[in-house]
């Protein structure tokens, strides 16, 4: 066995796993909650939680604990930095749904990705979030919410239907986008 070198070896730039908790306070949860709220039209629009459903929102919350936020800095804008990111990291199309964001930005588009990289290096570029990290942010920060509910519509995930794929490849609306209710006789496939 060749010999390992001091190179060999990626260190944490942590000292102990102790820096790397994660402390929620009741003023971090009542503030976030609060800018939630002021959201409520944003959220209403989004029906099939595309945009934000509870995983992505779990992340921003978490990006906000991470960069430290002070109480001040709980806005829109840091808010849609925050979800661009987690969009960024979590989503497989690549490509994030600007157009619908644009009629709840109180900036511009330049200031919006610019803000996601400052808030990128401000979490000392850690944006990956755990599935686990997720639920007990959402078990720990008020987890009877509504927020926590919401749940992406299974045509806007990594599912695949089996019906689209074999009978219908040329429709690519969703029946809650289109306006009609789903369907029970759905076939998904995993």
């Amino acid at each position: 066995m060749d010999s390992l070198n001091r190179r060999d070896f990626v260190a944490s730039p942590y000292r102990s796993e102790r820096e790397k908790v994660i402390c929620i306070k009741r003023w971090n949860v009542r503030r976030f909650f609060k800018l939630i709220d002021k959201l409520d039209d944003f959220f209403e629009s989004d029906k099939c939680c595309r945009l934000a459903d509870n995983y992505l929102i779990a992340m921003v919350f978490t990006y906000f604990l991470r960069a430290t936020f002070d109480p001040e800095e709980y806005t829109f804008t840091n808010f849609f930095a925050a979800l661009f990111l987690a969009y960024d990291m979590e989503e497989d199309d690549g490509q994030f749904m600007i157009q619908d964001l644009e009629p709840w930005l109180d900036c511009s588009l330049t200031d919006l990705k610019q803000a996601r990289y400052e808030l990128f290096a401000r979490v000392d570029f850690r944006a990956a979030v755990s599935r686990a990290c997720c639920d007990i942010v959402m078990r720990a920060a008020n987890p009877e919410h509504m927020i926590w509910k919401r749940r992406r519509h299974s045509f806007h995930s990594g599912i695949v239907h089996r019906r689209l794929f074999l009978i219908e490849r040329n429709q690519e609306i969703c029946p809650i986008c289109e306006g009609q209710s789903e369907t029970d006789d759905e076939d998904i496939s995993y």
